[in-house]
């Protein structure tokens, strides 16, 4: 799957020597969003190309996963600077990662499943740093 495409709308913090920083980004639908940025250089106002989003909580099973959006929303939920709780669906699966569209923003989850029986099922799982790269 290819990057996202977001517009920086806010930059709360940045560290001038090692050009890390805390970012907010929008969705095309008008949804935002903060994540950790190591070290990509960005502007308010410019758009990015989202590679890849951050850290899942391990703690979680396979199960665990599928029955955590039992309502079958897509939604994207902040519950710390960084950290987020996610419900979306399946929509496509490629290599070790499973893509999952939570309602503006597609996240990749590395490892989940190979088995592509699980397209179209309704997903929920935690990010506990949502980190980026980007071009």
């Amino acid at each position: 799957m290819k990057g996202q495409r977001f517009k920086v709308v806010n930059i709360p913090w940045k560290c001038e020597v090692s050009h890390q920083s805390s970012i907010e980004l929008e969705t095309a639908n008008g949804q935002r969003f903060t994540c950790f940025n190591d070290g990509y250089d960005c502007k308010i106002g410019k758009f990015i190309t989202v590679h890849y989003f951050g850290y899942f909580d391990e703690t979680r099973d396979f199960d665990t996963y599928f029955k955590s959006n039992p309502k079958q929303e897509k939604s994207i939920v902040q519950t710390a600077e960084w950290d987020y709780d996610f419900k979306g669906q399946i929509i496509e699966l490629e290599k070790d990662t499973t893509w999952v569209d939570c309602g503006g923003v597609i996240i990749p989850i590395e490892y989940l499943t190979h088995d592509k029986r699980v397209i179209g099922d309704w997903v929920g799982f935690s990010v506990s740093r949502l980190e980026i790269e980007a071009d």
